[in-house]
Parts: structure tokens; C-alpha cells; sequence
């Protein structure tokens, strides 16, 4: 039986070219928690069951302010407040999440599978 392998250097641009798709730019300009490290926050976004979230009205949808739930890599369950042009994230502030908010993540994630 004959196998067909990829060449190493094809397989090794495709990762490159996957990875330059997938990464999210941050502006770190506007952000003003300390307590948890940007690092931590930028997985919390990258985190592929993370809820990205417009609030409906009030002075969050007014000053175009959108909510992200996700989890870094260590398992932290993060909230975030943060702004967007569509290119790049800007978090504003990061605190762990509530035990609803962690919830309220847990059964989306769980839903989505």
C-alpha cells in the first residue's frame, strides 16, 4: 500500500498560514485591570466555546461596548468588557466570572457540542 506524505516544508507553511489566520489583534491602550495579565485575557478570547455578547440597549450598546465570556488556558473563567473596530479587540477590564456568568458559559458550551 503506498502512502502519500506532504511534503515538510508545505506542512510547515499551511501551520504558519493557520496560525496568521486565527490570531486575534489587541489594542492593550484602553485596558485597566492588573489583577489578571493581559496573556490570561487574550486566551479568554481565543478560547473556542468563548460567548461574545452585544448588550440589547442601555449605555454599554450605546458607547459600543460588547461582553466576552471565556476560559484561558489554565482553566479561568474570565469576564471581560472590551470595544472593537473589527479588526482589532480592545479590552477595557477582565474579572473573574460570577458563578451565573460561569453557568450561564458552562450550558452554552455544553449546548454547542
Amino acid at each position: 500500500m503506498r502512502r502519500h506524505l506532504d511534503p515538510p516544508t508545505r506542512t510547515r507553511n499551511i501551520n504558519v498560514e493557520r496560525e496568521s489566520l486565527f490570531t486575534m489583534e489587541f489594542d492593550w491602550s484602553l485596558y485597566a485591570t492588573h489583577e489578571i495579565p493581559q496573556t490570561e485575557v487574550q486566551e479568554s478570547f481565543e478560547d473556542p466555546f468563548c460567548l461574545r455578547i452585544l448588550p440589547g440597549g442601555g449605555p454599554l450598546a450605546e458607547h459600543s461596548r460588547f461582553l466576552c465570556l471565556g476560559k484561558c488556558l489554565s482553566g479561568k473563567s474570565v469576564f471581560s468588557l472590551y470595544s472593537s473596530d473589527g479588526k482589532k479587540m480592545r479590552p477595557i477590564a477582565s474579572r473573574p466570572m460570577t458563578e451565573a456568568e460561569s453557568y450561564f458559559y458552562d450550558r452554552k458550551a455544553k449546548e454547542s457540542l
